[in-house]
């Protein structure tokens, strides 16, 4: 290519340009240099072999061990970044974790990320990141704590409330049931029937508020007292079954011979929790039956997980409801509370008492072909 081809042409002009655009390089790397080194993040990169490339101040001082293969006791910095190089280098993946580190001025969090720098499709080498979160993590203390103080007062404030309001309401449903014993005039019965079954309404309304608050507020203890499982379902499906009578349904229970019936728990929390499912699954069943199957999932010497389901041929929930039900104050619909009723707590206090437990709650259903629910929870056994 001779000195006349276009490109060549004012050789000067484009050796000045190039110049020019060199230095421009040059300063932006030294910029760049600049900015690492004067960042207050910790920034790093090590080789294949655990070697430290490079470490800005930032992360020399504080975070990003030069040598994490020489060790550390277990849960050290140094471990902690061994480990977390490790985990990058076998999968190829990011990986995040947490470490406190003890520095003269005193014990600092940092979130330390370590990312693989690929070429070609391979790793080459492993970039760091640290980031000072102390401030973050106290923040997140306080505002946890504040939370927790603020569910305890509001509990302290729903119980001193329910009890104001269930001494006024006892005493009016305990008015209307004797004014039931002595009224004759069937128009003023059928008042008082309303008003005493509206009182025990507004009563599980008071409990299930009540209830809510004390397991938000982490204040509800489960009892450990010996109890009867068959006895406790016979006095719990008494009322039950009449109530399945009354709405034309057929109320089935079976328990598997293999579940023991001396158990130590909650007999009032285990009723608790079948009566919302059962008598959820008897308000929303039109026609038809509902079942109930207890069977043991594993026994031992010492405890038993049992699994209670409870089924029906009801109207059934749509899949995209299943976590929603148990939200609190949730609602499968507008429509269904408006033809059922319902506060949406029932669910939601049930589920976490079946954690309380020991167990969890779990939902099969379809939308008009009825719903199947689980729980299980975990007994003591008598010796």
């Amino acid at each position: 290519m001779g000195e006349d081809h276009p490109n060549f042409r004012g050789d000067s002009r484009n050796q000045a340009r190039l110049g020019r655009n060199g230095n421009r390089n040059a300063e932006c790397a030294d910029v760049f240099r600049a900015l690492v080194e004067c960042s207050p993040r910790a920034l790093a990169c090590y080789d294949l072999g655990y070697r430290q490339l490079y470490a800005n101040p930032a992360a020399r001082r504080t975070v990003l061990p030069a040598s994490p293969t020489d060790g550390g006791e277990e849960g050290s910095p140094d471990s902690l970044v061994r480990e977390l190089l490790r985990q990058v280098y076998e999968s190829g993946q990011g990986r995040t974790g947490e470490l406190t580190v003890a520095l003269p001025e005193g014990p600092k969090r940092f979130r330390v990320s370590f990312v693989p720098e690929l070429r070609d499709g391979r790793m080459v080498r492993v970039l760091a990141f640290g980031s000072d979160i102390t401030e973050f993590v106290a923040a997140r203390r306080e505002a946890k704590e504040a939370t927790l103080v603020a569910s305890r007062t509001k509990s302290d404030f729903l119980a001193r409330m329910s009890h104001e309001i269930r001494t006024p309401l006892n005493g009016i449903i305990g008015m209307a049931e004797l004014a039931l014993l002595f009224s004759r005039s069937p128009k003023v019965r059928e008042y008082l029937t309303l008003m005493r079954t509206a009182g025990w309404r507004l009563s599980d309304i008071i409990n299930d508020l009540l209830d809510l608050s004390k397991i938000e507020a982490g204040r509800v203890e489960l009892q450990r007292e010996p109890l009867s499982l068959r006895a406790e379902l016979g006095s719990l499906l008494g009322p039950l079954r009449g109530l399945a009578r009354e709405r034309g349904l057929r109320l089935s229970c079976r328990v598997d011979p293999k579940v023991p019936d001396n158990l130590i728990g909650d007999a009032g929390r285990l009723r608790q929790i079948l009566n919302n499912l059962i008598g959820n699954a008897i308000k929303f069943t039109p026609a038809g039956r509902v079942a109930i199957w207890i069977a043991a999932r594993n026994v031992t010497e010492n405890d038993a997980e049992i699994a209670f389901r409870v089924a029906d041929t009801g109207i059934g929930i749509s899949r995209c409801q299943f976590e929603r039900i148990f939200e609190s104050f949730a609602q499968v619909g507008t429509s269904a509370h408006a033809k059922y009723g319902g506060t949406g707590l029932g669910l939601p206090i049930a589920r976490q008492l079946a954690e309380l437990m020991g167990g969890r709650i779990e939902v099969r259903s379809e939308l008009g072909a009825g719903s199947t629910f689980t729980f299980t929870a975990t007994f003591d056994r008598v010796g």
